[in-house]
């Protein structure tokens, strides 16, 4: 395949008086997104937005959002997608390091776009083109700007797709941002299958999202769920789906025997910026032991898993490298793999087990100690939502972990009771010497806890930090 529309285009031909997106005010077809995608792509012409232009994109999740990056795509510009929680200098920084165009806001945004008989609608895009710039902060200080082609989140959906099916009546919530991976993979994947792209309000807790909108699948991380199944209306809103995929970081075992035992429909996955979202997925009706696994390798991707345990991936939804100025540089080794910094194994029925990652290891008295292996034995304990660990200066043994926990409200832990507890399963060299209360004034995105922020907090800040006693 050369070249195909984007994903509206085909959509509005195929699905023309399907739902493809409802809000809390508004339905839309696909003949009207269609519509209203024209208007703004021939309005963003008009200002001289033209084919190839890095052009940035710093919102939150909105329609205005969905229709003005479809537009993008239309003109054959690159849509660079801005976290809003970005402070104004990381965005002027990284709109520099790409040679970023211009930027839209919430501000450019208009649904009083009117299609005219003058309209020029866009020729086919070529599948192999670029699409878009994501972010990821990987392990350096700066995050990296990924760059992938229409084909890279085209493939990537329809893989997907193949594990959890979509149909016209399904709705999906767009429960991620658009500037994340996981959100923009939501997108592609319900206008490839003609699904409804379900987007809440600004505020709107995500359990209301769901009991208000029909939504019968959703994407969430450890958290969202937690928060979920902590209550009698989060459960009665879960039971409704017909798929809950969970990902984002390492899933609490706890969590997961909870989903089973209210047979909620939940599949665990690995995925990665990189490969535009999931990599392996869990399948449907899977047993708890399969479920805490991160599932078997999804359609148009390669795994392979090198002597030390890395993973490597390769396949159609890789991307095209790191945009650094007007260059490109390859993510990949001479053969074509990614390296991805990630440790894991295959079982025997090949599905992927992820312990961490190889750059969050640190040696404590000569021993390796990887901090996913203590955060995920402190996950099996239940009443705990957060655990992170990590490594602070020793001079006897260079480096000793030390941990920071959230626990619910309805919980508590001593230090005595979380050493015992991890003793029984872990050497002795890998029990933290302290643990934290987790710092409330931490204010992460709900994808990913910054491990590099809280490495320098208890660094620097450890003397403010609440002691478990």
């Amino acid at each position: 395949m050369n070249r195909t529309n984007c994903p509206v285009n085909s959509a509005a031909k195929k699905y023309d008086q399907r739902l493809a997106i409802v809000t809390d005010e508004k339905t839309h077809t696909y003949q009207e997104l269609d519509q209203m995608v024209c208007a703004a792509e021939n309005r963003l012409r008009k200002i001289d937005i033209q084919r190839k232009q890095r052009i940035g994109i710093f919102a939150v999740n909105s329609v205005e959002y969905v229709i003005v990056l479809l537009a993008l795509w239309r003109i054959g510009a690159i849509a660079c997608l801005l976290s809003p929680r970005f402070p104004k200098a990381t965005v002027n920084l990284l709109t520099k390091k790409i040679h970023c165009t211009r930027i839209l806001t919430e501000k450019d945004f208009s649904l009083s776009w009117r299609v005219s008989p003058e309209v020029r609608r866009s020729n086919p895009l070529k599948i192999d083109r670029a699409a878009t710039i994501l972010f990821t902060s990987g392990t350096t200080a700066v995050p990296k700007a990924v760059l992938h082609t229409y084909a890279n989140h085209f493939y990537s959906a329809k893989g997907a797709n193949l594990n959890i099916r979509l149909g016209p009546n399904d709705r999906w919530l767009l429960s991620l941002p658009l500037y994340h991976v996981g959100g923009l993979a939501i997108l592609f994947r319900v206008f490839l299958a003609g699904s409804t792209l379900v987007i809440a309000s600004q505020g709107t807790q995500i359990q209301e999202a769901i009991l208000h909108s029909g939504v019968t699948h959703v994407s969430l991380v450890q958290t969202q769920l937690y928060r979920l199944l902590s209550k009698k209306r989060g459960i009665n809103a879960l039971s409704k789906f017909k798929a809950i995929l969970l990902g984002g970081s390492v899933i609490g075992e706890s969590i997961i025997k909870k989903a089973v035992t209210l047979r909620l429909p939940i599949y665990t996955t690995y995925g990665s910026t990189e490969m535009a979202s999931q990599v392996t997925t869990t399948r449907k009706n899977d047993s708890l032991k399969r479920l805490q696994t991160s599932g078997k390798i999804l359609k148009y991707r390669q795994i392979r898993i090198m002597n030390d345990y890395e993973i490597f991936l390769k396949g159609k939804t890789l991307c095209q490298g790191y945009v650094e100025g007007n260059r490109l540089r390859s993510p990949t080794t001479s053969d074509g793999w990614f390296p991805t910094g990630d440790l894991g194994r295959f079982d025997a029925e090949k599905y992927l087990t992820v312990w961490g990652r190889k750059d969050n290891m640190f040696i404590s008295g000569g021993e390796n100690i990887y901090p996913e292996e203590i955060e995920s034995e402190l996950y099996k304990m239940k009443g705990i939502q957060e655990a992170m660990v990590v490594p602070v200066k020793n001079d006897e043994f260079v480096y000793r972990p030390v941990t920071l926990i959230k626990v619910s409200s309805s919980t508590h832990f001593s230090h005595a009771q979380l050493t015992r507890y991890l003793k029984k399963h872990l050497p002795r060299f890998k029990i933290p010497e302290t643990f934290f209360v987790w710092p409330e004034q931490t204010d992460f995105d709900s994808i990913k806890v910054d491990r590099k922020f809280l490495t320098n907090l208890v660094t620097t800040h450890a003397h403010d930090l609440k002691r478990l006693s």
